[in-house]
């Protein structure tokens, strides 16, 4: 990407007086270039082959030029048509690559073999810790009475791995980054088996790579830099996403916090939330809520609270059913208020800077 940015810079400056049209026809190739990048990385996490556009970008510079070129009588234009087909086909291929990336969900293994690189049984297990960088994560429910710790990914990357048991904790640890330069060409991935009747105490770090959990956790810190994260249920946890969607089934006491994702999650207790873009939906709160969104929409299925709560969203509507009767401070700087009050304990308190509130 650093070589194509000096190459297009300097073939400005020098093209700059001869060729202006061209000079603007790049510059707005290069701006769209750059914006459906961080449209794509964002939007799919596709990061490790996204820079491809750019090298699409470039060819198509190419193909604005020789456009350009047709008529001249100092060029064929028999070649110049030759070269902008080969070039088309090209970004063709490119893009398709790209589309089959997102349709496998970021990873390609046609090139080479992925592998089981460990394979293993504990006993007397209570807590799990993980912490990697590139690793996709599962945790499946098993029907025997040990946990299994299953990796894959390719056999080059043996060694940048290790698992250890310390008493009755169980730590997964990533001591290298996995370089990978464009395309990811094999699945690396860590799959733990519990047994249905385990109670875990889970922590989990990671850098990039999702985590998707089929058991209940007893209790669950949880916080991932690039990935999505689906659980089934966590009785007590605390669950922080950068980049990414949550997506939580059922819990108890739960706490969540994401930059950039949406947060979803089916019936909850006692939940903390914060969202700085995306939105926010629950199907069931049963006793407590206080969340924040600075950008995104929060939907409430079931609001029966037993406790005061409150709600606040700088740009986004607030959607609420309510299932009992509460007192509602509702506020909103730009917006219509919607509400079915009640002069009766909890309180609910909702307030939007720009947006509609309705709770009813």
């Amino acid at each position: 990407i650093g070589v194509l940015l000096i190459y297009y810079f300097m073939s400005n400056q020098v093209e700059k007086k001869k060729d202006r049209q061209g000079n603007i026809m790049n510059k707005i190739i290069f701006l769209g270039t750059t914006i459906i990048y961080i449209l794509i990385s964002f939007i799919w996490h596709a990061w490790a082959y996204s820079w491809i556009i750019f090298i699409i970008g470039f060819l198509l510079m190419q193909i604005a030029k020789l456009i350009r070129m047709l008529g001249d009588d100092k060029f064929e234009n028999k070649k110049i048509m030759i070269s902008i087909i080969i070039l088309s086909i090209i970004i063709i291929a490119l893009i398709g690559v790209i589309i089959f990336g997102v349709m496998k969900g970021g990873t390609f293994s046609f090139l080479e073999k992925t592998t089981t690189l460990y394979n293993e049984e504990f006993s007397d297990i209570t807590s799990i810790s993980v912490n990697v960088k590139s690793y996709d994560v599962k945790i499946k429910e098993t029907n025997k009475d040990s946990i299994e710790v299953e990796i894959t990914g390719s056999s080059k990357n043996k060694d940048k791995i290790k698992v250890e048991q310390t008493e009755n904790s169980l730590e997964i640890n990533q001591e290298e980054s996995i370089i990978c330069i464009g395309l990811c060409l094999y699945d690396e991935a860590i799959t733990i088996y519990v047994p249905a009747d385990y109670n875990i105490e889970y922590d989990h770090t990671s850098s990039s790579g999702s985590l998707e959990v089929e058991g209940v956790l007893t209790t669950g810190n949880i916080k991932t830099t690039s990935g999505d994260i689906t659980l089934k249920g966590l009785e007590n946890g605390e669950v922080n996403s950068t980049s990414g969607n949550i997506k939580i089934d059922n819990a108890q006491e739960l706490n969540v916090n994401s930059t950039s994702g949406d947060i979803i999650v089916g019936k909850v207790n006692d939940i903390t939330l914060s969202a700085t873009s995306g939105d926010v939906e629950i199907e069931e709160i049963t006793n407590k809520i206080s969340g924040n969104t600075t950008s995104g929409e929060i939907k409430i299925n079931k609001l029966a609270i037993k406790e005061d709560s409150n709600l606040e969203a700088r740009s986004g509507d607030i959607n609420i059913g309510l299932e009992n009767k509460v007192f509602i401070d509702a506020k909103t700087n730009s917006g219509d208020i919607d509400i079915d009050n009640s002069n009766t304990n909890p309180i609910l308190t909702i307030t939007t800077t720009s947006g509609d509130i309705t709770a009813k």
